[in-house]
């Protein structure tokens, strides 16, 4: 209520550079013919294996960040849904379970 036009405006540039995005995405995928991810791509463009090793670290490394952000998540919300108490732990032990799992 207090944010003013600032919020608006930041939608919208948002909404624009998903859309050059998006748009980059689908001149890259017309340009190469090959279904899949980033590894795909750098296969056929012919970027050579070091190149290819490197995006297929990134995707390994994306998954396990994404796979670990929702398994916190998760184990939070089911720790809520049957009470369970928050141990005094460094970690989060269950999010861990979750994450190994994945």
């Amino acid at each position: 209520r207090d944010a003013g036009p600032g919020v608006l405006l930041s939608l919208l540039i948002g909404i624009f550079a998903c859309f050059l995005t998006a748009a980059a995405y689908a001149e890259l995928s017309s340009t190469i013919f090959a279904a899949g991810s980033v590894y795909a791509y750098a296969s056929r463009a012919g970027l050579g294996r070091p190149l290819m090793a490197v995006a297929a670290t990134c995707l390994t490394l994306e998954y396990a960040i994404s796979c670990s952000a929702v398994a916190v998540d998760w184990s939070g919300k089911l720790a809520r849904q049957i009470h369970l108490p928050q141990p005094d732990v460094p970690f989060d032990a269950p999010a861990a379970l979750l994450a190994i799992a994945c």
